[in-house]
């Protein structure tokens, strides 16, 4: 029988937050834990090896759990801190950074397989912490045969750290020889180890850095050593490139310590030392008259030189902001969009950045309630039902998508240098440096699965969420909050490629975009001269030109909320069907669509949800699917009206939509409203949201019966005029804005 146990302190992290499993039954056991507010974890491993005896199946058990010791340990990430520890009876040899001096004589022809452990240990860069220092108590052993004096002893016991975080502290380990496990037994017995591991610093990148360093005429030492550390280790799986990179960024560019050096000049400093110290010795007189004389005195002197101090600052900090200026006027010069931004930054007044924190019924809520609250809204957004089985589209066969390792290359190099990132992810300048050295392992990965189906990694499909304040400052919801989708760059850059090498896909939708464009400054001027053509004056009633009953025309502005994410994915497939996509193209677009996960942080905590519509977050597809979806809603509408309404009449752009409608009696304003309402159907069909507070209406009105258009159609509010759809719909209509002789929004 065996057995091992793994205690760990509610102080480093919650039940719920532990994650373990047993590699091997009763023998290996690997817990791992978050790691303060990083993204990093610890993985903890404890091991407990078979015993050496003369049983024959012994050597065959003890050769097995060590590969499963050393498979498990080469598949940890590399960016997560490791403990190793435990019984593997076994001794360890010095051996450089793996094993120090002291240890324990042993015999080598009792553990036969004593150099099988060494080669792991030196294979895997491990130190064996309790084998630097003599103990102060002098005991070295880990294991003793018995409770009397001279029994035989061995240091098979071992706690295991990667050598690069080894520290002088933590070799300080040894064993507690009060403290015997399981004394009460008798016989042999184990002495725990007592090991005092920091916590690792993970190495910050230093982004400006690389910037610099590729931007350089010539490569520089930190560069080279980079590109030649991710090459060594090329050709890779394609889901390890991003730990590769990682590592080699920590390495080669990390972040150091700056001092901030000091913004006033030494003049100006001395005149507020030489300022403060007249203040201090003016306080310092006793109270009496030849203090109260001699403070006086010093009352002036301290007030002239706080007048000359204010001057010196006054110069001083109209100087600082001319000379910010004259910088940012350079770098607008040079290009450098960032360098101006970031001067700009230094002038504006300083504000707090606005953090995101959600009250319910006016009371405080803790973190967990709030990340709580953002799951369940944005999950009642996107339709999110853990109940159901996961969205599918059934495809015909097809000969797949190749792709050009050169289209790949070119996006790596296009890719904004200072882009956000999800958590755990190499910086996008570290992908444009290595463009050229992971274009073609990439893109030779991604042909191969073409035979099989689009595979698509989940690290690629998945959006890390950032909330954004909304310019009307409300928080009383997680939906007062934009949604900004942060996604993995070398997927993002796959999917361009994507988009960009199928030429006769963004063919298609071009052409399906073409037939439904209009311009919506030509038809205001229309009609406004429409409107002036009616209009008749005094002099041409007194000829006898009889009034026009009814002519004008009406403009609607159409708001629709969180549109991009109440799209169905099955009208996007109906779209991408109506434009004539290549079916291989449609495979690879929605099983990246539909495997996508958005991962929301709060605080310290995480949280995700899987989304059942919607476009994703921050994708380069998104547009062409938003594009193709909106055709798709123009050809309903058209199948409800004639063709080439939608031409004449609506005009899409985004998620804003423009309605011009243009009537020569009273019968036409009539069918007019009723298109609209066609339309309004139309958006609610394809479960599109107006917001009728934010939607506007312009209506532009001549003729004798303008009187009566108002009275059925018009109803005035404290506020504004609503616009009705229809006179019995008084409690549908939409804000309108109506100027004197101009149509003005």
């Amino acid at each position: 029988m065996a057995g091992i146990l793994i205690l760990i302190s509610a102080r480093l992290a919650k039940a719920e937050q532990i994650y373990y499993r047993a590699h091997h039954a009763g023998r290996l056991l690997h817990a791992r834990i978050p790691h303060g507010h990083t993204h990093t974890h610890v993985d903890i491993l404890s091991a407990y090896q078979y015993a050496v005896n003369a049983h024959e199946a012994t050597p065959e058990r003890r050769q097995r759990f060590l590969v499963k010791l050393q498979s498990c340990l080469a598949h940890l990430p590399r960016r997560n801190a490791l403990v190793l520890g435990g019984d593997f009876d076994c001794p360890c040899v010095p051996y450089k950074h793996v094993c120090g001096q002291v240890v324990t004589r042993h015999n080598d022809l009792h553990y036969v397989d004593s150099q099988d452990h060494q080669n792991v240990w030196r294979t895997l860069h491990l130190t064996a912490l309790n084998t630097w220092q003599q103990p102060t108590h002098g005991q070295v052993a880990t294991f003793v045969m018995g409770e009397h004096e001279g029994a035989p002893s061995s240091q098979i016991d071992f706690v295991f750290v990667p050598a690069q975080h080894a520290t002088t502290r933590s070799k300080q380990a040894s064993a507690l020889v009060d403290y015997p496990v399981a004394a009460w037994r008798g016989g042999p017995r184990h002495y725990p180890i007592l090991a005092d591991i920091p916590a690792p610093v993970i190495a910050q990148i230093d982004r400006e850095q690389m910037i610099q360093d590729l931007r350089s005429p010539t490569p520089t030492t930190a560069l080279h050593g980079f590109r030649q550390e991710v090459q060594a280790q090329l050709p890779a799986q394609v889901d390890h490139l991003n730990d590769i990179f990682l590592q080699a960024a920590q390495k080669h560019f990390p972040l150091k310590k700056t001092t901030k050096a000091t913004s006033q000049s030494e003049e100006l400093a001395n005149c507020a030392r030489n300022m403060w110290g007249l203040f201090r010795s003016l306080r310092a007189h006793r109270y009496g008259m030849p203090g109260i004389i001699n403070a006086w005195r010093q009352w002036t002197e301290f007030c002239r030189a706080h007048r000359l101090h204010k001057t010196r600052s006054k110069q001083r900090s109209k100087q600082r902001k001319q000379d910010l200026l004259q910088q940012a006027q350079a770098a607008a010069t040079q290009g450098n969009v960032h360098k101006t931004w970031k001067i700009i930054r230094q002038l504006a007044p300083k504000a707090r950045k606005k953090r995101l924190q959600l009250h319910k019924d006016g009371h405080m809520i803790s973190p967990d309630e709030e990340l709580d609250w953002i799951l369940t809204a944005y999950g009642e957004r996107y339709a999110t039902d853990p109940s159901k089985e996961p969205i599918t589209f059934e495809f015909p066969a097809h000969s797949g998508v190749f792709l050009d390792p050169q289209e790949l290359q070119w996006h790596l190099e296009h890719l904004n240098p200072r882009k956000a990132v999800p958590k755990g992810t190499a910086p996008a300048i570290a992908w444009r440096i290595c463009s050229d050295l992971v274009a073609a392992p990439v893109v030779q990965a991604f042909n191969a699965w073409q035979g099989k189906e689009p595979i698509v990694l989940q690290r690629w499909a998945d959006a890390d969420v950032a909330l954004l304040p909304k310019a009307h400052g409300r928080s009383n919801s997680p939906l007062d909050w934009r949604p900004i989708g942060v996604q993995d760059p070398l997927g993002k850059c796959l999917m361009s490629t994507i988009v960009k090498q199928t030429k006769q896909t963004k063919l298609a939708i071009h052409d399906l975009i073409v037939r439904y464009t209009l311009n919506v400054f030509a038809r205001c001027h229309e009609v406004r001269e429409h409107c002036s053509k009616a209009r008749i004056t005094i002099h041409q009633q007194h000829e006898g030109e009889i009034k026009v009953k009814c002519h004008g025309g009406l403009q609607i502005s159409l708001d629709l909320s969180a549109a991009f994410d109440l799209v169905e994915w099955s009208h996007l497939k109906q779209a991408l069907d109506l434009a004539q996509v290549d079916i291989a193209v449609q495979e690879i677009m929605l099983t990246w669509l539909t495997q996508v996960l958005y991962l929301f942080r709060h605080r310290h905590l995480q949280g995700s949800i899987k989304p059942r519509r919607g476009l994703r977050q921050g994708c380069s597809a998104s547009p062409i699917l938003w594009a193709a979806f909106t055709s798709l809603l123009c050809v309903s509408i058209e199948a409800r009206t004639r063709p080439e309404w939608t031409r004449q009449h609506l005009c899409l752009y985004a998620d804003d939509s423009h309605l011009r409608l243009r009537f020569d009696s009273y019968e036409g304003f009539e069918t007019a409203m009723g298109e609209v309402r066609i339309v309004f159907a139309c958006f609610r069909l394809f479960h599109l949201k107006i917001s009728m507070e934010k939607s506007k209406a312009i209506l532009k009105l001549v003729g004798t019966l303008k009187d009566r258009v108002k009275k059925e159609y018009v109803r005035k509010h404290p506020t504004t005029k609503r616009l009705l759809l229809s006179p019995a719909s008084q409690s549908n209509g939409s804000p309108w804005s109506r100027a004197q002789n101009t149509l003005a929004w």
